[in-house]
């Protein structure tokens, strides 16, 4: 007898994921912009964080085999540094050259790692400047350099978008703003390649700040079977209806390399992923997917010589100009020693950031970003509404599934032109059995307020909804989601907005308060009648600053 899949209707990490296909390009661009949307939402990318002062520092030259290495230290944040190495030509060229970010995987030694076999980050970075790009390596956070924060044990918040992933993202992006403020850098010759975790730094960046690139190889890392294993790739919420291959599509019709091998995750690339991508490019017209470049070897996880020449190739003839894409010789480099390269050898690093002052940090820029949008009611609804969804798992095809399912939660019954919601019972709590249970399913929150609004559709529309119990909290998401109901009578339970533990106990999903919280809810449910009980004088006022009570 077959053994029993215990995690058989959940999402996680190893699922073998069936490829979802699209027949118009239509079809593919719709969910496409729903996905980059989701992605931004997801690694708290929106609300738009603030480019605040980046104040960087460059230092310590040192020039070997015609390249000049140099040190690199910004501020993604306030406060939060972002470290690394950066790499250009001992000679300058007349005119701008391309510009190529090179995040690196979960390697030995980071950025600086050299394995001739496996992976050398430091020689790509080395020859794609002697081609004559101006790359930009820079650590993951809590590795090499950057100490200020842990990778392995990283405490995040989820409701403010706090995480090992968003945090990282966000120094991709601001990556991307350093690299692009460098003298003879083209804006238009923008690349991007990186290798397992830096694999997933570079789809993860073509699909929420794509319009900025150029070109991308994301090297063993697109796959169907195994989404990546680490905290820093598994943002809350990011693959609810998405994978890896999905994020990485997004980039269509833009040049991409695929490098894949029969040694990991990715041994099933020519057959399944290979296939997918080519199907969205395809879409885009005759010949488009041959902006597409792949290479399968027959070796373990890696980013070896064989394959990084193969991608200098594919970047001489989208970046660089070349009519070919062969293969570009690598030389031989003498490499400075590892610790000339380090930044805080021998000075003082930055001393470590605590879980509560990282907090307090990111709070205050994530507020700064909600700011503008909270201006008014109508602000919080063009910039904040769209974006609740998201934080609920709603997806383009999520409230006609829930109104196939019988309900879990929930107990809703007609009661004249009220539809009157209720606690129904607790679902089995499995969250614990899923590793990053959030990136891939909805939270029990989430797959209420779905069953609210599946008895809704189904009950029509223009009716009053009533939440009692822990369903106020239900009903009231479900109002700001959907239009069909009417008026609103709701138990808050004397609710806190401002304190954690209020928003834990009865509002525990990813990205609620990053998205605008309570004001972005009572916003969206505008003039309708709302009777709110329960609720204390600090929700109040906000139902009276951003909704009529």
């Amino acid at each position: 007898m077959a053994k029993k899949d215990r995690l058989a209707g959940f999402r996680h990490v190893n699922r073998h994921y069936e490829p979802r296909h699209f027949a118009t390009l239509a079809g593919w661009e719709r969910y496409a912009d729903w996905l980059r949307r989701h992605a931004r939402v997801a690694t708290a990318m929106l609300p738009e964080p603030p480019r605040t002062p980046m104040r960087p520092r460059i230092w310590g030259a040192i020039e070997s085999d015609g390249v000049v290495c140099e040190k690199v230290a910004f501020e993604s944040m306030p406060g939060f540094l972002s470290t690394g190495n950066l790499y250009r030509p001992a000679k300058r060229r007349s005119g701008k050259a391309p510009g190529i970010l090179c995040p690196h995987g979960h390697w030995p030694h980071g950025r600086l790692h050299d394995d001739h076999y496996l992976g050398s980050v430091i020689a790509r970075c080395y020859n794609l400047a002697l081609m004559g790009a101006t790359v930009f390596s820079w650590d993951m956070v809590g590795i090499n350099d950057s100490c200020q924060a842990p990778h392995g044990e990283f405490k995040g918040d989820e409701h403010w978008g706090l995480s090992l992933m968003g945090l990282q993202t966000l120094n991709s992006v601001r990556a991307l703003d350093f690299l692009l403020s460098l003298p003879g850098v083209d804006p238009k010759r923008i690349g991007v390649t990186g290798a397992s975790g830096g694999g997933t730094q570079s789809f993860t960046l073509m699909a929420v700040d794509g319009d900025r690139l150029a070109a991308a190889a994301p090297i063993c890392m697109i796959s169907y079977t195994m989404q990546g294993g680490c905290l820093c790739e598994n943002a809350p919420l990011l693959r609810i209806d998405a994978t890896s291959v999905d994020l990485a599509r997004t980039f269509a019709p833009k040049p991409v390399f695929m490098g894949s091998c029969t040694g990991d995750w990715t041994k099933n690339t020519p057959r399944e992923e290979l296939p997918a991508v080519r199907e969205i490019y395809r879409l885009y017209g005759k010949g488009v997917d041959k902006r597409i470049g792949h290479l399968h070897l027959d070796a373990p996880h890696n980013y070896n010589f064989e394959m990084r020449m193969q991608v200098y190739g594919f970047f001489n003839k989208w970046l660089f100009g070349a009519r070919s894409d062969e293969p570009v010789h690598e030389p031989w480099f003498s490499f400075p020693q590892m610790r000339r390269r380090m930044l805080w050898y021998g000075r003082k690093a930055p001393a470590a950031i605590s879980a509560a002052e990282l907090k307090r940090m990111w709070v205050a820029f994530r507020e700064s970003a909600l700011r503008p949008h909270l201006a008014s009611a109508e602000s919080a609804r063009r910039g904040l509404g769209p974006l609740l969804g998201h934080a609920l798992g709603v997806t383009l095809t999520s409230p006609s599934e829930f109104r196939r399912r019988r309900p879990e939660g929930i107990v809703a019954r007609r009661e004249g032109d009220s539809l009157v919601v209720a606690p129904g019972g607790r679902p089995r709590d499995r969250s614990k059995e899923v590793q990053h249970f959030t990136a891939y399913n909805r939270t029990a929150l989430a797959d209420r307020v779905h069953e609210v609004l599946a008895a809704v559709e189904d009950s029509g529309g223009g009716l009053r909804l009533v939440g009692r119990g822990e369903a106020g909290f239900w009903c009231l998401l479900a109002g700001a989601l959907s239009a069909r109901i009417g008026s609103l009578d709701v138990d808050l339970s004397g609710f806190d907005p401002d304190s954690d533990e209020s928003w834990r106990r009865h509002l525990d999903t990813p990205a609620i308060r990053q998205v605008g919280g309570m004001a972005t809810v009572f916003a969206m449910l505008g003039a309708r009648p709302l009777a709110l009980r329960g609720a204390g004088a600090g929700l109040r006022r906000l139902a009276a600053r951003y909704a009529r009570t």
